[in-house]
């Protein structure tokens, strides 16, 4: 009988180690979302505005999603867009943007 609740005592700790490492994972997994997160709003240059400003960015975050709805081929464009400017291939689209503001 000893044994057998020595057993279960250790199935019990091992169990429980599992899912507090997997708790673990999880947080960790979640911060390193948000840290990259964090990361392309920087380099998108808003790393500039005042944690006072923070509605602002996510109001216009928000227009996008709403945008995004009505319009799902934006996605397409929005991805390209971010492809070419992360691999540094900015010209393009830098071109494309100056073009369509100056009209």
């Amino acid at each position: 009988m000893r044994n057998l609740v020595i057993r279960t005592d250790k199935k019990i700790r091992y169990f429980a180690m599992l899912i507090k490492n997997e708790s673990i994972f999880e947080r960790k997994s979640d911060a390193r979302k948000k840290i990259m997160l964090g990361g392309l709003l920087v380099k998108a240059g808003f790393d500039h505005m005042h944690p006072q400003d923070a509605s602002a960015l996510y109001g216009m975050l928000l227009d996008c999603k709403r945008v995004l709805k009505e319009k799902p081929e934006l996605m397409s464009r929005w991805r390209k867009m971010g492809q070419a400017l992360l691999a540094g291939k900015n010209d393009k689209f830098m071109k494309t943007e100056q073009k369509g503001n100056e009209t």
